[in-house]
């Protein structure tokens, strides 16, 4: 079991933790509420990387690499900043804390960079991710490298305005994507149309008083005129980001992850009509392959077991 890779994802809602075998195998998986606070994040990733082990046989003395995606801003020093959706990620000695809890060598990126990684170890090479979770982060890869910016921070695709002086944003500006295209925004939408008493036909028996989910929806906007009027709209937003995207990088393609990627499937025709719609055929991107991910929701994780390729100290 010698040589064991653990990859850890930290999204808004929950921490999912992978671990792989030398031939880069998934042995194990384990999903987890997210820790309310970053003091929490380390000996909840070390609980997950022990229950890991424990299904697979392993040791901790196997373990040669741990690598983590988390939701911020991640410089080329790997200091944290910026984090939004874990209370106490900046500025954060994570990295110190996991680096010092075994005897394996590790490693902290951007959680989006992580998919991107992921992406790149299936056979992707150029390509602009774009990642739906909780919030919307994003990453640029050409010739199989992950592009970082001046400081680290490139690809914070959420934060680019799409309506002058919208909607608030938990970044503090307004008008943001993420404000109008995340999973996020997709449930805050649905919570106000359920308070309006619209979505009766979604309501589950057992919880008549709760909004239904926002995957929920999603699954559903062909058949009800309320739901298709709620991702129609979403939908369009993330279209005219991704829009704006392709014309600054002239990207070759467009891969979509995070945790709203699970139910790509029910939204990526949708998607493909609202960004045909925005850019019109004179601009000759028209035509863009908009993709799942490789390794869907688990992309994050996998590829923070691989940061070690790609994340020098």
């Amino acid at each position: 079991m010698v040589g064991l890779r653990a990859g850890f994802d930290l999204g808004g809602t929950k921490l999912t933790g992978v671990l792989l075998d030398p031939d880069g195998e998934v042995i194990a998986r384990h999903t987890v509420p997210s820790p309310s606070h970053a003091n929490w994040v380390g000996s909840t990733v070390l609980d997950v990387l022990r229950r890991m082990l424990g299904e697979c046989g392993g040791a901790e003395s196997d373990v040669a690499f741990l690598g983590i995606g988390v939701p911020a801003l991640v410089s080329h020093d790997e200091r944290l900043h910026g984090a939004t959706h874990v209370s106490g990620m900046s500025g954060s000695s994570l990295l110190e804390e996991l680096r010092s809890a075994g005897p394996w060598s590790a490693h902290i990126d951007n959680d989006v960079n992580c998919s991107a990684i992921a992406a790149i170890h299936a056979g992707e090479s150029s390509f602009l991710l774009v990642s739906l979770g909780t919030g919307i982060g994003g990453a640029i890869v050409r010739d199989g490298r992950v592009e970082r910016g001046a400081r680290g921070f490139a690809g914070e695709i959420g934060h680019m305005i799409v309506v002058a002086g919208g909607e608030e944003c938990g970044c503090g500006k307004r008008g943001c994507l993420e404000a109008y295209a995340s999973g996020q925004a997709l449930t805050r939408r649905v919570e106000r149309e359920f308070a309006k008493g619209r979505l009766p036909e979604l309501v589950d028996p057992q919880r008549p008083g709760q909004a239904p989910a926002a995957k929920t929806v999603v699954e559903s906007w062909r058949k009800l005129a309320v739901a298709g009027e709620i991702v129609q709209d979403w939908a369009f937003f993330l279209a005219l980001g991704i829009a704006n995207l392709i014309e600054v990088g002239d990207h070759a393609k467009v891969l979509i992850g995070g945790g709203v990627s699970a139910s790509f499937d029910h939204f990526t025709e949708l998607l493909l009509e609202q960004y045909q719609q925005v850019m019109t055929p004179a601009r000759l991107r028209r035509d863009i392959p908009i993709e799942l991910v490789p390794y869907g929701p688990m992309a994050g994780a996998i590829g923070a077991a691989f940061l070690d390729a790609h994340r020098k100290a």
